[in-house]
């Protein structure tokens, strides 16, 4: 910041006035020398970015502590003008030190939350607990993209005030479920585990291969799971409904992990990633059980969400992630008419992000965020907009 305010700016405003007073080749000489040392600063951030802690992602900062970050730096300058510059150095040094203490940390939520993000045709969901764990489930988007559904999803969860992921779990490898998961992983200070299902798909699927060495590489885990395992996340049990161990089924959506996670008194959630109606069937033989919230499988494809299915689950909340006029047509109406006519609540992420706060045992809220702002990089910024 000093070099490019103090040097570059000036340089650069200085070579315009000399074009616009015709003086072209001062003008030029300005601007080769403010390219230079654009050049040069590139340089230096290349190089601190390589230094131990020169990359490192940090919630966006509180109104509070953009406020008190001003007034700070508001009073330094005046101290310095007023030519008492110990003073002003001083309080500027402190008021670096309290900001940058203040934005390092996160900030865990009061209350446990469940969000489906709007990242449009595609599936990506995180649940925060009170004690500030995070777990994601998919991350879409077009891998080459810098802002797929990875970068959505950080930005959303550095609005929201956390700089991680405790957990990361890919339902199958296709682009609209694990497209941005890299992202995501270059955006976020660590992800502790990665949860794939086990079957031979997905070990020998090159792009997985890939995420699951980097998340190794960063000290994280990875774990391949399979119908039956149970696992703990902080307060909430996790249960494992599909995949079997080492299936090989005909489509890559009936591999995909399905998850029912559940805490007491919260009621339980089930992600099913795109598994079809034979998937469905299995479960239903296996006694699946109600659900208090789901994401529409496939998502509110005709192949998925069958009757005996919906009956079966009979999810108070029903949630369909769809782009906006998407050219598949989901969700289908007729699949959201079979929830509505078991008395679901369906919403759909292509009218914004939902968001689920509980604020104790039975009590929750749900809502929208209404109206993304157009353009990519302001939808990935949406979430902070909706909960100022």
């Amino acid at each position: 910041v000093p070099l490019y305010t103090g040097m570059i700016l000036p340089i650069s405003l200085m070579g315009e006035a000399l074009a616009l007073a015709g003086a072209t080749a001062w003008a030029a000489h300005a601007f080769a020398l403010a390219g230079m040392l654009v050049d040069a600063c590139a340089q230096l951030l290349a190089v601190m970015h390589r230094w131990p802690g020169g990359n490192l992602w940090v919630p966006d900062p509180s109104a509070v502590a953009g406020m008190l970050y001003a007034l700070g730096m508001g009073a330094a300058a005046v101290l310095w003008l007023r030519a008492r510059r110990r003073l002003g150095m001083g309080l500027l040094a402190a008021t670096l030190l309290v900001w940058g203490l203040s934005v390092v940390h996160e900030r865990p939520p009061g209350q446990a939350e469940w969000l489906a993000w709007d990242v449009g045709q595609g599936a990506a969901s995180s649940l925060l607990t009170r004690g500030g764990k995070v777990l994601v489930m998919d991350v879409p988007g077009p891998a080459e993209s810098r802002h797929n559904g990875g970068t959505k999803v950080a930005a959303g969860l550095r609005a929201l005030g956390l700089a991680h992921v405790d957990v990361l779990a890919i339902s199958h490898a296709q682009a609209d479920h694990m497209g941005g998961a890299e992202r995501l992983l270059a955006q976020e200070r660590r992800v502790g585990q990665l949860w794939l299902a086990d079957v031979p798909a997905n070990h020998a699927h090159p792009a997985l291969t890939r995420l699951a060495r980097h998340v190794e590489a960063d000290g994280g885990r990875v774990r391949w799971l399979a119908r039956g395992d149970r696992l703990s996340f902080g307060a909430w049990d996790v249960r494992v409904l599909w995949p079997p161990r080492g299936a090989t089924p005909s489509s890559p959506n009936d591999a995909s992990l399905v998850l029912s996670v559940g805490h007491a008194g919260y009621g339980r959630l089930l992600w099913l990633g795109d598994a079809e109606a034979e998937v469905e069937r299995a479960m239903l033989a296996g006694g699946i059980g109600r659900h208090w919230a789901m994401l529409m499988p496939h998502p509110g494809s005709r192949t998925s969400s069958t009757p005996a299915f919906v009956d079966a689950v009979h999810p108070t909340i029903a949630i369909a992630q769809t782009g906006v006029h998407n050219r598949f047509g989901f969700p289908k109406p007729a699949v959201v008419r079979r929830y509505l006519a078991i008395g679901a609540h369906v919403w759909n992420t292509a009218d914004g992000a939902v968001i689920v706060r509980w604020a104790g045992a039975g009590a929750a809220r749900v809502r929208q965020l209404q109206g993304p702002p157009p353009g990519r990089r302001d939808r990935a910024l949406q979430w902070w907009q909706g909960t100022l």
